[in-house]
């Protein structure tokens, strides 16, 4: 172990490189790519004259390590490609602007021989004894995948407790075709813990505690950009397929005969990296008392919103523009909020799919409301009864705090 610990420190300071993945003025920004931008400029490619002592405590599983001076940079996970033999380490950096501003970072580095070490960390000068080490996690190319859609959501927050969109969010996705749920937890209500727990125990969900030492002032929404890149990397080799949606969005496909997200890849080439979707919002405020079917009580009853509001506005997103996407793991390498950059992407047609945005817009500038059931038609029957089946599960489990 001491032999790998050594091995993986000597690594990290040869050939170090940095992703910058995200600079916050513009979501949309493509992200710059810095080649060897080292920490160490002085020999870096060098071992150390004396024989370095890394700290045999490894970081836990959910932890972020400090391991810049002052607090300005941290790390959370480490994953070896063995497609392209390099280490990728997610974190975020101070982006030197402004003091308590932050930006999420993929670091990467190029172990000697290209083998897979067991442990990294990072550190700011040659042979300086890195704080804590990370566990690395092999990332190794998919014969088959055990699973074709994998949700990443950003973190929940603020001691979130709206457990009912939670299950509508996670019953619905599941029906359009996803397999499994990566949910961020950077604080959550005990109502919502529930609802987690009962979902991870059949397996539907993985729970990755994300308590980021960071706050929105200080890096963008609690470090969304870094759980993309977390989430990426945890899933190459199970999932073909990443999607990024929010808790209030869902990538709908539009004709009545294209029901899934599995139907809509079918055939597709594997040359199209990411497909992008364009985004519209259904208002809350717009409410449908004319629209009435058998099942409204229930819908009522557990605050189903998209089978509550069949209201969206005329004006369609551009793309890039609060879209999302699927994204192929095989060969993307790193993600933004509303795009999949440097790889070849589709934009999709609305008339095939788009996204479905529930937001309250009271106070905003009135617009032409667009009637639109298509969620009642094509699933509101089977998400009544999965969500009612969920409820029946939870006795006792607050909807909401």
């Amino acid at each position: 172990m001491t032999d790998d610990i050594n091995r993986s420190h000597r690594a990290k300071l040869k050939n170090l490189s940095e992703i910058y993945v995200n600079n916050f003025r513009k979501s949309t920004e493509t992200p710059r790519i810095a080649t060897n931008l080292v920490f160490d400029s002085d020999n870096v490619t060098s071992t150390c004259a004396r024989v370095i002592t890394c700290p045999i405590q490894s970081a836990s599983s959910g932890t972020w390590i400090e391991v810049g001076s002052d607090n300005n940079m941290f790390i959370f996970s480490a994953f070896y490609v063995e497609k392209d033999k390099h280490v990728i380490i997610v974190g975020a950096k101070e982006r030197g602007i402004t003091r308590a501003t932050y930006a999420s970072y993929l670091f990467k580095c190029s172990p000697p021989g290209g083998k897979m070490p067991r442990f990294v960390s990072v550190v700011k000068s040659n042979c300086t004894v890195p704080p804590k080490i990370l566990l690395v996690k092999p990332t190794r190319p998919a014969g088959s995948y055990g699973r074709q859609f994998t949700v990443c959501l950003m973190p929940l927050n603020l001691n979130y407790s709206r457990a009912y969109e939670l299950v509508e969010w996670i019953e619905l996705n599941r029906l359009l075709g996803a397999d499994k749920f990566m949910i961020y937890n950077e604080s959550s209500a005990p109502n919502v813990n529930k609802v987690l727990n009962y979902y991870a125990k059949r397996d539907i969900v993985d729970v990755i505690q994300w308590p980021i030492p960071l706050d929105n002032r200080e890096i963008h929404y609690f470090g969304q950009v870094a759980m993309l890149q977390d989430c990426l990397y945890r899933n190459k080799e199970e999932s073909e397929f990443i999607v990024n949606e929010d808790l209030d969005e869902f990538i709908i496909p539009r004709p009545l005969l294209l029901k899934t997200w599995h139907d809509f890849v079918k055939n597709k080439s594997e040359d199209i990296a990411g497909y992008i979707f364009r985004c519209t919002f259904f208002r809350k405020e717009w409410v449908d008392t004319e629209i009435d079917f058998s099942e409204k009580r229930i819908a009522e009853k557990y605050k189903l919103i998209t089978l509550l509001r069949f209201g969206h506005e005329t004006k369609l997103w551009n793309y890039k523009a609060r879209s999302k996407y699927f994204a192929r793991t095989s060969t993307v390498e790193s993600l933004m909020i509303h795009e999949v950059p440097s790889v070849k992407t589709e934009n999709v047609h609305q008339s095939i799919a788009m996204i479905h945005h529930y937001r309250n817009w009271s106070n905003f500038k009135p617009q032409e409301k667009v009637h639109d059931d298509i969620v009642l038609q094509k699933y509101g029957k089977q998400l009544l009864k999965n969500v009612a089946a969920t409820w029946d599960n939870l006795p006792g489990v607050a909807l909401d705090n």
